[in-house]
């Protein structure tokens, strides 16, 4: 059995209205779907629990719990994430967020709730993707 990863274009994750992507700016991603069922498994549970300690968080330190939640994202992308290929305006790389603050780096559109909403859900491309739970 072969597991199926995607290439995709950085507007597949969010509208970028005002930048233009060269041919060579993408990512490929393993969707969560496709992970053995008892990483699957993990990975909702920790997506679940951290909607609920961000939730908690956010009324007692909104900047904590919008860093504890770009450090969350920067892991799940790291998980789900296999290859990161993008440029920046002066031509340099622009590697994979290994942090909140390098999730911040990035355009507004690629921010962690879009990056977050994307991985979450993505269960891959037709013609029979698996259904979203």
């Amino acid at each position: 059995m072969k597991v199926r990863t995607f290439r995709l274009p950085f507007t597949a994750v969010a509208a970028l209205p005002g930048f233009e992507f060269d041919t060579g700016d993408y990512f490929v991603v393993r969707p969560l779907s496709a992970r053995p069922g008892v990483e699957a498994e993990e990975w909702a549970a920790r997506i679940e629990a951290m909607g609920k300690e961000v939730e908690a968080l956010v009324a007692k330190d909104a900047r904590a719990a919008d860093e504890r939640f770009g450090n969350f994202v920067a892991e799940l992308m790291a998980a789900c994430i296999t290859d990161w290929r993008l440029v920046g305006e002066m031509g340099e790389a622009i590697g994979l967020p290994r942090s909140a603050a390098d999730l911040r780096a990035l355009p507004a559109g690629l921010n962690a709730p879009a990056w977050f909403e994307f991985l979450a859900r993505y269960r891959g491309e037709e013609p029979n993707p698996t259904p979203s739970g």
